[in-house]
């Protein structure tokens, strides 16, 4: 039996007999139509703003980051939609001419099949950290051992 979590969290001290490991940093990236305005070139602050949104998030606390991400940069998010899926976000994105803004591996992954172009941001690109954690009883059990290998393995290729 292996358990373990992997989560975009930040490590919690208070504890003690859980485990963190860095698993995966993510770099977000916003893809749009060939055709849209901003593709090609910087969109400032106020056309990024005005742009509809579609934003993948597989927990509700990285829609809330990047959000807070586009905030802080003076980015409105009034016009946004959240999805869990990198292939809904993009095929929103294509079908109705919004701006998606998606992991970077994921743009990579499908976008060109898509025919879908990279917007640049007017700000500074987010990073979320994801971490794996488990019970420290589970340290040197050989099989989670194995497992937590392959899938640090697997995110190291990502």
């Amino acid at each position: 039996k292996v358990q373990f979590v992997i989560s975009q969290d930040t490590p919690r001290g208070d504890a003690a007999d859980v485990v963190w490991r860095p698993f995966h940093s993510e770099r977000y990236a916003t893809r749009a139509t060939a055709t849209h305005p901003a593709t090609g070139k910087e969109p400032g602050k106020a056309a990024f703003s005005s742009y509809e949104h579609v934003l993948v998030a597989w927990e509700a606390d990285g829609a809330s980051r990047v959000i807070e991400h586009f905030e802080n940069h003076g980015i409105k998010a009034d016009k946004l939609q959240v999805v869990p899926s990198a292939l809904t976000a993009l095929t929103i994105a294509l079908e109705s001419g919004c701006l998606a803004t998606l992991p970077a591996s994921a743009c990579s992954a499908i976008s060109g099949r898509l025919g879908a172009k990279e917007v640049s941001h007017p700000f500074p690109a987010l990073t979320i950290q994801t971490y794996i954690c488990w019970h420290r009883s589970q340290d040197r059990d050989e099989c989670h051992e194995w497992v937590r290998g392959l899938l640090l393995e697997a995110a190291s290729k990502i």
